[in-house]
């Protein structure tokens, strides 16, 4: 259930606002065109409103209701539009707008926003390959497995919806801060009762598929993967507890970073990855948000796009890591933008922040993390 690397890596999107005595313009801020609000009072909001006609958010497909949504995939996402399905923007809990016959399926972006797919057979727990699998309110997790949408908002058409499939745990782990999926709490680690067979009982209490590959082995997805093992970039790593120390579940020279098992490094020091295949990247990368940050760690197949690089361009989604600690952000799939630690350097001083590969740009901040963006 990892997108590439196992752990909540949030997107990170910061509004860098400039304050102006002028009349506020639908279109002009960040997400404007897909945030549900009349920002400029005119009656008309998203991608109904002229001032998001050239806005990427509005660009193909169909609209409904003034909503849009940019074309990056997630862990929940649908992917591309199946043939028989319309594709048109919706409301995730007002599948009542999509035609007969199909669903809103949500895009994983943290909003109530996403698209219309044809419903499929797959029941709870079936094996699926793409949303179009499953039946209508059940999503296709990066796993291979349809499960049941739920939800943590009581007005929400998706909330308390876990018992009814035999569930009892809403994980929002799909790229989504307001939906998840219904598994089974587990509490053993490896292997539990609660999960069934071919699963195994993974961090967070949640029952996770078993693969066929080994430790090391290649791997596309999660469930490519044996027990104890996450698919991290591309390979098998061993999953792990987090105990904030060497070894563990871990070998003695390693460490729990993020749910794998990891060499570590220093960002900002001498100790490099001894192996050429990998790349120290600094533990902020793993988790914003954490006070103090998660340890610096080896990572395999790390890109390194310069600074406003296109990561369509370089096969890369919105939210992807294109550098050891630069992020995909943006409309459609975004472009390369380095993130500056609070720590590392000054703010709002362009040319001075160490993060900031691009000397004319300036450290943003946005609390402990910002973006380097220009003055």
């Amino acid at each position: 259930m990892a997108p590439k690397s196992w752990g909540p890596l949030l997107l990170i999107t910061f509004a860098v606002a400039a304050c102006t005595a002028e009349a506020r313009v639908e279109g002009t801020e960040p997400n404007d065109c897909v945030d549900r609000a009349d920002n400029d009072g005119d009656g008309r909001f998203d991608c109904d409103d002229e001032g998001c006609a050239g806005s990427p958010d509005c660009q193909g497909g169909a609209r409904d209701g003034g909503v849009a949504t940019d074309a990056g995939t997630a862990s929940m996402d649908a992917g591309a539009t199946d043939a028989g399905s319309s594709g048109a923007r919706c409301y995730v809990d007002l599948s009542a707008l999509c035609p007969i016959g199909e669903w809103c399926v949500p895009q994983g972006d943290g909003a109530r926003i996403g698209r219309c797919e044809r419903a499929g057979p797959g029941a709870h727990r079936a094996p699926c390959a793409a949303a179009t699998d499953c039946d209508e309110g059940l999503v296709c997790t990066e796993e291979g497995t349809c499960r049941q949408l739920c939800s943590a908002a009581p007005s929400g058409a998706y909330y308390s919806t876990c018992d009814a499939v035999g569930a009892n745990l809403c994980v929002f782990t799909l790229g989504s801060l307001e939906y998840g999926v219904c598994t089974v709490a587990c509490t053993e680690w490896g292997s539990d009762p609660a999960c069934e067979a071919g699963e195994w009982c993974a961090g967070g209490g949640q029952c996770m598929p078993a693969g066929s590959t080994a430790e090391g082995g290649a791997c596309e997805r999660t469930d490519d993967c044996a027990a104890l093992t996450f698919c991290d970039f591309g390979v098998c790593g061993r999953a792990c507890r987090e105990t904030g120390g060497l070894g563990g579940d871990c070998a003695a020279t390693d460490l729990c970073v993020s749910g794998i098992c990891r060499t570590p490094c220093e960002y900002d020091g001498a100790r490099t990855c001894v192996d050429a295949g990998q790349t120290c990247v600094s533990g902020t990368w793993f988790d914003p948000f954490a006070v103090p940050p998660p340890p610096d760690a080896c990572l395999r197949g790390v890109p390194d796009l310069a600074p406003g690089s296109d990561c369509a361009a370089a096969g890369l989604a919105t939210s992807d890591q294109c550098a050891p600690l630069s992020q995909c952000i943006g409309a459609g799939a975004g472009v390369c933008t380095d993130l500056c630690r609070a720590s590392a350097g000054p703010a709002n001083t362009p040319g001075a922040h160490p993060d900031c590969r691009d000397s004319s740009q300036e450290c943003q901040l946005e609390g402990a993390v910002g973006v380097c963006a220009d003055p």
